[in-house]
Protein backbone atom coordinates (compact mmCIF):
# COMPACT_ATOMS: atom_id res chain seq x y z
CA UNK A 1 0.00 0.00 0.00
CA UNK A 2 1.51 3.28 -1.19
CA UNK A 3 0.92 6.32 0.64
CA UNK A 4 0.75 10.00 0.04
CA UNK A 5 2.54 12.80 2.00
CA UNK A 6 2.07 16.61 1.10
CA UNK A 7 4.88 18.88 2.49
CA UNK A 8 4.35 22.12 4.03
CA UNK A 9 4.09 24.34 1.10
CA UNK A 10 1.21 21.96 -0.66
CA UNK A 11 -0.97 21.97 2.80
CA UNK A 12 -0.11 26.07 2.66
CA UNK A 13 -1.49 26.30 -0.88
CA UNK A 14 -4.56 23.97 -0.15
CA UNK A 15 -5.39 26.48 3.01
CA UNK A 16 -4.85 29.68 1.05
CA UNK A 17 -7.30 27.50 -1.91
CA UNK A 18 -10.12 26.53 0.98
CA UNK A 19 -9.47 30.66 2.12
CA UNK A 20 -10.06 32.30 -1.45
CA UNK A 21 -12.55 29.98 -2.43
CA UNK A 22 -14.66 30.53 1.03
CA UNK A 23 -16.84 32.70 -0.37
CA UNK A 24 -17.72 30.91 -3.61
CA UNK A 25 -18.76 28.14 -1.91
CA UNK A 26 -20.69 29.88 0.68
CA UNK A 27 -23.09 31.74 -2.63
CA UNK A 28 -23.04 28.42 -4.02
CA UNK A 29 -24.56 26.96 -0.71
CA UNK A 30 -26.65 29.86 0.06
CA UNK A 31 -28.06 30.32 -3.82
CA UNK A 32 -30.54 27.94 -4.27
CA UNK A 33 -32.05 28.34 -0.55
CA UNK A 34 -32.72 31.98 -1.56
CA UNK A 35 -34.44 31.26 -4.55
CA UNK A 36 -36.61 28.91 -3.09
CA UNK A 37 -37.76 31.41 -0.57
CA UNK A 38 -38.48 33.96 -2.70
CA UNK A 39 -41.09 31.50 -4.13
CA UNK A 40 -42.09 30.30 -0.30
CA UNK A 41 -45.04 32.12 1.59
CA UNK A 42 -43.46 33.64 4.16
CA UNK A 43 -44.13 33.21 7.83
CA UNK A 44 -46.57 35.15 9.42
CA UNK A 45 -47.84 36.86 5.83
CA UNK A 46 -51.29 35.84 7.36
CA UNK A 47 -50.82 36.14 10.99
CA UNK A 48 -49.76 39.53 12.12
CA UNK A 49 -49.38 38.65 15.39
CA UNK A 50 -46.39 35.98 14.22
CA UNK A 51 -44.77 38.84 12.04
CA UNK A 52 -45.00 41.19 14.42
CA UNK A 53 -43.20 38.48 16.55
CA UNK A 54 -40.27 37.78 13.65
CA UNK A 55 -39.94 41.89 13.47
CA UNK A 56 -38.81 41.86 16.98
CA UNK A 57 -36.68 38.90 16.40
CA UNK A 58 -35.29 40.16 13.51
CA UNK A 59 -33.89 43.80 15.05
CA UNK A 60 -33.00 41.59 18.15
CA UNK A 61 -30.72 39.77 16.25
CA UNK A 62 -29.97 43.09 14.28
CA UNK A 63 -29.12 45.55 17.30
CA UNK A 64 -27.00 42.62 18.99
CA UNK A 65 -24.98 41.46 16.46
CA UNK A 66 -23.93 45.34 15.31
CA UNK A 67 -23.92 46.35 19.21
CA UNK A 68 -21.46 43.43 19.39
CA UNK A 69 -19.09 44.49 16.49
CA UNK A 70 -18.97 47.73 17.49
CA UNK A 71 -18.28 46.64 21.43
CA UNK A 72 -14.97 44.40 20.06
CA UNK A 73 -13.86 47.05 17.80
CA UNK A 74 -13.42 49.22 21.06
CA UNK A 75 -11.17 46.50 22.48
CA UNK A 76 -9.53 45.03 19.05
CA UNK A 77 -9.05 48.40 17.18
CA UNK A 78 -5.20 48.82 17.08
CA UNK A 79 -3.96 45.98 18.17
CA UNK A 80 -5.61 43.54 15.80
CA UNK A 81 -2.23 41.46 14.30
CA UNK A 82 0.14 42.85 17.00
CA UNK A 83 -0.97 41.35 20.80
CA UNK A 84 -3.89 39.14 22.09
CA UNK A 85 -6.48 40.83 23.02
CA UNK A 86 -8.53 38.88 26.05
CA UNK A 87 -10.77 41.60 27.91
CA UNK A 88 -14.47 42.23 27.54
CA UNK A 89 -15.99 40.62 24.52
CA UNK A 90 -12.38 38.77 23.77
CA UNK A 91 -13.16 37.03 27.53
CA UNK A 92 -16.22 35.79 26.15
CA UNK A 93 -15.47 34.52 22.79
CA UNK A 94 -12.58 34.36 21.09
CA UNK A 95 -14.34 35.76 17.71
CA UNK A 96 -17.07 38.18 18.39
CA UNK A 97 -16.31 40.21 15.67
CA UNK A 98 -17.32 37.30 13.44
CA UNK A 99 -20.24 36.45 15.71
CA UNK A 100 -21.85 39.88 15.34
CA UNK A 101 -21.86 39.04 11.55
CA UNK A 102 -23.55 35.67 12.29
CA UNK A 103 -25.92 38.01 13.95
CA UNK A 104 -26.71 40.02 11.91
CA UNK A 105 -27.09 37.67 8.91
CA UNK A 106 -29.35 35.52 10.33
CA UNK A 107 -31.43 38.75 11.30
CA UNK A 108 -32.18 38.93 7.61
CA UNK A 109 -34.05 35.61 7.97
CA UNK A 110 -36.25 36.76 10.67
CA UNK A 111 -37.03 40.09 8.99
CA UNK A 112 -38.22 37.64 5.56
CA UNK A 113 -40.05 34.88 7.94
CA UNK A 114 -37.98 32.80 5.80
CA UNK A 115 -36.87 29.29 7.65
CA UNK A 116 -35.80 28.37 4.27
CA UNK A 117 -33.27 31.22 4.16
CA UNK A 118 -32.40 30.74 7.83
CA UNK A 119 -30.94 27.25 7.05
CA UNK A 120 -29.01 28.29 4.02
CA UNK A 121 -27.47 31.44 5.68
CA UNK A 122 -26.75 29.28 8.35
CA UNK A 123 -24.95 26.22 6.45
CA UNK A 124 -22.91 29.16 4.03
CA UNK A 125 -21.79 31.24 7.20
CA UNK A 126 -20.75 28.04 9.06
CA UNK A 127 -18.66 27.35 5.73
CA UNK A 128 -17.08 30.80 5.46
CA UNK A 129 -16.45 31.15 8.60
CA UNK A 130 -15.02 28.03 9.60
CA UNK A 131 -12.51 28.77 6.88
CA UNK A 132 -11.74 32.14 7.90
CA UNK A 133 -11.60 31.82 11.71
CA UNK A 134 -9.26 28.63 11.35
CA UNK A 135 -7.01 30.15 9.15
CA UNK A 136 -6.78 33.18 11.59
CA UNK A 137 -5.93 31.06 14.77
CA UNK A 138 -3.45 29.63 13.07
CA UNK A 139 -1.34 32.84 12.32
CA UNK A 140 -2.00 33.69 15.97
CA UNK A 141 -0.80 30.30 17.48
CA UNK A 142 2.20 30.91 15.37
CA UNK A 143 2.79 33.85 16.58
CA UNK A 144 1.61 33.82 20.66
CA UNK A 145 2.68 30.23 20.67
CA UNK A 146 1.52 28.80 24.35
CA UNK A 147 -0.24 32.16 25.31
CA UNK A 148 -2.63 31.94 22.41
CA UNK A 149 -2.87 27.88 23.53
CA UNK A 150 -3.69 29.02 27.23
CA UNK A 151 -5.79 31.04 26.16
CA UNK A 152 -7.85 28.54 23.79
CA UNK A 153 -8.23 26.70 26.13
CA UNK A 154 -9.94 29.05 28.53
CA UNK A 155 -12.26 31.14 26.17
CA UNK A 156 -14.29 29.39 23.63
CA UNK A 157 -14.24 30.38 19.78
CA UNK A 158 -17.42 31.07 18.77
CA UNK A 159 -20.34 30.73 21.31
CA UNK A 160 -19.69 33.11 24.47
CA UNK A 161 -18.94 31.86 27.60
CA UNK A 162 -20.01 34.83 30.28
CA UNK A 163 -18.24 33.00 33.44
CA UNK A 164 -14.99 33.82 32.16
CA UNK A 165 -15.72 37.81 31.93
CA UNK A 166 -12.64 40.14 31.91
CA UNK A 167 -13.02 43.70 32.10
CA UNK A 168 -9.52 45.13 31.99
CA UNK A 169 -8.31 48.28 34.18
CA UNK A 170 -8.20 50.16 31.13
CA UNK A 171 -9.34 50.58 28.01
CA UNK A 172 -7.13 52.68 24.98
CA UNK A 173 -9.68 53.06 22.35
CA UNK A 174 -8.24 53.84 18.48
CA UNK A 175 -10.43 56.21 17.35
CA UNK A 176 -9.72 55.53 13.76
CA UNK A 177 -10.46 51.96 13.91
CA UNK A 178 -13.88 52.84 15.58
CA UNK A 179 -14.80 54.76 12.74
CA UNK A 180 -14.25 52.24 10.42
CA UNK A 181 -16.47 50.32 11.55
CA UNK A 182 -19.45 52.88 12.36
CA UNK A 183 -18.89 53.79 8.92
CA UNK A 184 -19.77 49.51 8.36
CA UNK A 185 -22.83 50.07 11.02
CA UNK A 186 -24.04 52.05 8.74
CA UNK A 187 -23.94 49.90 5.75
CA UNK A 188 -25.26 47.39 7.85
CA UNK A 189 -28.43 49.72 8.33
CA UNK A 190 -29.59 48.91 4.81
CA UNK A 191 -30.47 45.06 5.70
CA UNK A 192 -33.94 45.54 7.37
CA UNK A 193 -35.07 48.79 4.57
CA UNK A 194 -33.98 45.74 2.14
CA UNK A 195 -36.02 43.00 3.53
CA UNK A 196 -39.02 45.14 3.65
CA UNK A 197 -38.48 45.96 0.27
CA UNK A 198 -38.44 41.72 -0.47
CA UNK A 199 -41.01 41.69 1.58
CA UNK A 200 -43.38 44.54 -0.25
CA UNK A 201 -42.41 42.90 -4.12
CA UNK A 202 -43.39 39.32 -2.36
CA UNK A 203 -46.67 41.02 -1.60
CA UNK A 204 -47.62 42.16 -4.66
CA UNK A 205 -50.63 40.62 -6.71
CA UNK A 206 -49.68 38.14 -8.94
CA UNK A 207 -46.07 36.94 -7.01
CA UNK A 208 -45.63 33.15 -7.72
CA UNK A 209 -46.36 30.88 -4.72
CA UNK A 210 -44.71 27.68 -5.30
CA UNK A 211 -45.10 25.82 -1.72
Amino acid sequence: MSSISLTSGEVAGQRRFAERGRAVIGIAILAPFAVAGLFHTPLGESQPWLKLALDALGWAFFVAGTGLRLWATLYIGGHKGKELVSEGPYSLCRNPLYLGIFLLVLSIAFFLGSPLLAIGLGLALLVYLRATVASEERRLQARQGAVFDEYCARVPRFWPRFDGFRAGEKLEIDLRTLWLEARRALRWCAIPLACELVRLVESLPGWPRLF
